[in-house]
């Protein structure tokens, strides 16, 4: 049952290669918001995508650049967000 399900996994991942980038993007943007972050598995979400990404031969740079612009994209918002609720 393990394997076969692990080879389904690894087949759809590389199917949907094209999808990982956005999908990395919003986990790293979604770690950032006040109260969201708390519920999302921030480290073992990427660890897991770039487990995935490695068995199917893809980058894993471009995945963790990804996970690092939507964290900061999110400080930013955040940051804007309370500086004019503040002000």
């Amino acid at each position: 049952m393990g394997k076969r399900f692990g080879d389904a996994a690894l087949c759809c991942w590389k199917t949907n290669q094209a999808m990982a980038l956005p999908i990395a993007f919003a986990i790293g943007a979604t770690e950032s918001i006040v109260g969201v972050g708390f519920f999302v598995p921030s480290t073992a979400l990427p660890i897991a995508t770039s487990a995935a990404l490695v068995a199917s031969g893809s980058d894993v740079r471009a995945l963790w650049l990804a996970v690092t612009f939507g964290a900061c994209f999110d400080d930013w918002i955040s940051y804007a967000i309370g500086y004019f609720v503040e002000h």
